[in-house]
């Protein structure tokens, strides 16, 4: 029975898993064949994925879709919060040139993020407008 990854990430897990299980020093006369370890397919669990039970065409597709878009997702939104972590640093540091780079830099990042759907256009603008006191300012 040939079982497709998830992602690359879950498939790397589980060929290390297997891999781990296999190298284990077994007595004598056990069957290390893949039947032996099926037990490791249900009890590893994958972080950071859904389980999905589809039953037609079109949602396996959106159940493979929705597990790529969270994990670019996620990765947007992980950029945005160090983006504005950088900024509020800069702000309290005192140097100005340095909080207008980087509430350039934020609100950029943000338009992107609004732009592909991450991030909701009025959460962007509000947030942009935070920013712009200090990339405007002479």
């Amino acid at each position: 029975m040939a079982v497709e990854p998830i992602s690359k990430q879950s498939d790397a897990i589980l060929r290390s898993v297997l891999g781990a299980l296999l190298e284990f020093n077994y007595p004598s006369g056990f069957d290390k064949t893949l039947d032996s370890f099926a037990w490791v397919w249900v009890s590893v669990r994958l972080p950071n994925l859904p389980t999905v039970m589809a039953n037609t065409k079109s949602a396996i597709k959106a159940a493979r879709k929705s597990v790529r878009l969270t994990t670019r997702n996620k990765g947007v939104k992980t950029r945005l919060k160090t983006l504005h972590k950088r900024y509020e640093a800069s702000i309290k540091s005192g140097k100005p040139e340095e909080a207008k780079a980087a509430a350039i830099a934020y609100t950029s990042a943000m338009d992107k993020a609004t732009k592909s759907g991450v991030v909701h256009k009025n959460a962007a603008a509000r947030a942009k407008s935070h920013a712009a006191k200090y990339a405007l300012a002479k």
